[in-house]
């Protein structure tokens, strides 16, 4: 179920649950990097949106400001006055809104964010199965070469100890025949 690729040692897991296949690299992880990358890259986007919209609204009540008659020949001056007090109550709405929106999108990147985190979580605890994994089929495999090892050690052992235990006897036996053979030949 794994395999050595390249330089980068990675291991390739299938994973049970969705029978798909995750690269775990040995030594290197930076999901958690990317994901923090990826959510303020998000926030910096919902900030100029927010700011666009902000901008928008000072054009629309700039816009609505000049549409107004600067001097108002024709009509009432009290029907001139609630006029403008509903277009200023229109804009203090829209301000609000805006205001409300904006401070609900500073909020809502703490849910993404807590989202983004859990994920964080799940991908961590699942590479740490991995890992776990790779781990024991490495030590089961450390000890089965350490059990083998050892096997060939004590067969080397008992076969030096059996040629030492025959040259000493060779020794022995040679020291015996010289010995016999200087006793005999003595005047």
């Amino acid at each position: 179920m794994s395999h050595n690729q390249g330089e980068h040692n990675n291991f390739f897991l299938e994973n049970k649950d969705e029978n798909e296949l995750y690269v775990a690299p040995h030594l290197e992880n930076n999901s958690m990097d990317s994901t923090v990358e990826d959510v303020t890259k998000s926030v910096d986007f919902k900030m100029d949106q927010l700011k666009n919209e902000l901008n928008q609204s000072k054009n629309c009540i700039i816009s609505m400001r000049e549409q107004l008659p600067q001097k108002p020949t024709n009509q009432d001056p009290k029907m001139v006055k609630i006029l403008l007090k509903e277009k200023y109550e229109e804009a203090l709405k829209r301000d609000e809104k805006l205001e409300a929106e904006a401070e609900r999108s500073v909020n809502d990147p703490n849910s993404d964010m807590e989202e983004h985190q859990a994920e964080l979580k799940k991908r961590h605890k699942n590479e740490i199965e991995v890992y776990q994994v790779v781990q024991e089929k490495i030590m089961a495999s450390f000890k089965k070469d350490m059990d083998n090892l050892m096997l060939k050690f004590d067969e080397e052992f008992s076969r030096l100890r059996k040629v030492h235990l025959q040259l000493l006897a060779d020794k022995q036996k040679k020291k015996k025949d010289s010995a016999v053979v200087t006793s005999t030949h003595q005047p």
